[in-house]
């Protein structure tokens, strides 16, 4: 039977911000080790998926435990539309899935780096690595 592992990351992993550094370098470490324990299972029935959220508008993020951000509050997609996109896409077979805002980078630069990553692992397969 065929195993999935998913692993929630972040729009931070692929651009981070100043007010959360610590967590923005821990879910860029998650994706980038993600993207290593991928190539590793690629050969067998085990998936690794990764889910990019944007912000998402929950109690995360409200007065109550984020208080430094009450003015000026960044506004995030509903946890219905992130919960709908997110599932048509796992329905559909995505490994790798940005939602909402986490598409433009995800889409742009972050196509660019996995592409020299591929480089990099079949350089280093054709060398005995």
């Amino acid at each position: 039977m065929p195993t999935s592992f998913i692993f929630t990351s972040s729009n931070l992993a692929l651009v981070p911000i100043l007010r959360c550094s610590n967590y923005c370098a821990s879910k860029a470490a998650l994706h980038h080790w993600i993207l290593c324990l991928r190539e590793q299972l690629k050969e067998t029935r085990v998936k690794v998926v990764e889910i990019f959220p944007p912000l998402v508008e929950t109690e995360l993020h409200d007065a109550n435990h984020q208080p430094d951000m009450t003015k000026n509050r960044p506004e995030g997609i509903s946890v219905d539309e992130f919960a709908d996109e997110t599932m048509q896409k796992l329905i559909a077979g995505d490994d790798q899935i940005p939602v909402g805002f986490s598409k433009i980078a995800f889409n742009g630069w972050e196509q660019q780096r996995q592409q020299a990553f591929g480089r990099v692992v079949e350089m280093m397969r054709n060398s005995g690595n």
